[in-house]
């Protein structure tokens, strides 16, 4: 999948007017999703063709850790990991992705953190040339510190805004879904501690 990609930019393959074709990040693959939608689960009206969805209905993206890479399947949009040599999977390119000006409706994706390649075997090799997300490192930096700790039970992410609660396993046993939502009902009405405050929910 790397390769095609280069060959895309070299001209062996098809490059539709451009050099700077990319394996997307896993992060990219992600955002084409529309949780809402099934088979594929893109959105309604999407103008992709030939998108593949069960049958080896994975794509590679370039995030990947040892021996495996990340992939995301276009049929119910789950992410799994993929094996670099035994696995065959699909490519679906990427180039641009600038962020635009305030007020545009196009978003700035995050960075995945990635910054290590690794070869077919798993071994960390020089990221120079290999179009591997550690070399690429598309999207926001992440702030540093990434975390702030609050210190009254609850920590916010700097770079989404988002403050989740310190203690990442507050029930101390596994939920179904909808105890899960009761749960976090329960902490806005005074149930269960609230750090404070009522608007908890479950995350997307």
């Amino acid at each position: 999948a790397l390769d095609y990609v280069a060959g895309m930019n070299n001209g062996t393959h098809p490059n539709y007017g451009y050099t700077d074709w990319r394996l997307p990040n896993v992060n990219e693959l992600k955002s084409l999703i529309d949780n809402s939608q099934f088979a594929p689960c893109l959105p309604s009206g999407h103008p992709f063709t030939n998108v593949q969805i069960f049958e080896n209905g994975e794509y590679w993206s370039s995030t990947n850790l040892y021996q495996v890479v990340w992939t995301v399947g276009m049929g119910d949009g789950h992410m799994i990991p993929g094996f670099k040599v035994s696995d065959s999977l699909r490519v679906w390119p990427v180039r641009a992705g600038q962020c635009s000006a305030p007020g545009s409706s196009v978003i700035c994706l995050p960075k995945t953190g990635q910054t290590t390649c690794y070869n077919t075997a798993g071994d960390v090799i020089s990221c120079s040339n290999t179009g591997q997300d550690g070399e690429i490192q598309a999207g926001v930096a992440w702030p540093s510190p990434r975390f702030t700790d609050n210190g009254n039970g609850t920590v916010k992410d700097n770079l989404t805004g988002l403050v989740w609660t310190k203690n990442a396993n507050l029930q101390d046993a596994g939920l179904t879904w909808q105890q899960a939502l009761d749960y976090v009902a329960g902490m806005n009405n005074g149930t269960h501690p609230n750090y404070g405050y009522t608007d908890w929910r479950l995350p997307n």
